[in-house]
């Protein structure tokens, strides 16, 4: 809760619209999932495995696309500690994956 008020009023939600597939978590595991609708800050998914329904809110860390967003945010500050704890090292960067045609991914919203 406290990351979300740190953050607030820009906070950051995948993009998505009807028939992309997108990965779920789910009883921790990742599940692939269809979007069928998107309704303001929450879509509604049908799982592939057993055609169940759910409305999860578009910010979730169950959306895959965020939850790597995060992950990754996690790791690059996590490296950039270490190069400030080792004296401001140079290392290489990776560079980003290019998107792929219609693909979910994060926006930030203010609304």
């Amino acid at each position: 809760i406290q990351k979300y008020l740190d953050q607030y009023p820009e906070r950051p939600m995948v993009k998505l619209t009807t028939g992309q597939v997108v990965k779920t978590e789910w009883d921790g595991k990742w599940w692939i999932t269809r979007v069928l609708q998107v309704d303001a800050s929450l879509v509604r998914l049908v799982f592939d495995a057993d055609k169940r329904t759910e409305w999860i809110y578009r910010g979730s860390t169950r959306l895959g696309p965020l939850f790597t967003e995060m992950e990754q945010q996690k790791l690059r500050r996590q490296q950039a500690a270490a190069e400030k704890e080792a004296g401001g090292a140079f290392t290489r960067r990776q560079t980003m994956p290019t998107k792929k045609k219609n693909a979910p991914y994060i926006e930030y919203k203010r609304d």
